[in-house]
């Protein structure tokens, strides 16, 4: 699962775009926030668990 899945997933009626920008503010951009959670680094990861 990834970041915005997760994102996605935990609230939901919000958009896409706004779960995307929400996640982008603790910079995680772009390929990183479809990317398995599996597969970020640990600075990654802790990034999002922020957000």
């Amino acid at each position: 699962m990834s970041a915005l899945q997760y994102m996605i997933k935990e609230y939901p009626g919000n958009e896409e775009e706004r779960m995307r920008a929400a996640i982008g503010k603790f910079g995680l951009s772009g390929k990183a926030q479809v990317m398995p959670m599996k597969n970020l680094s640990d600075g990654q990861r802790s990034r999002f668990i922020f957000a």
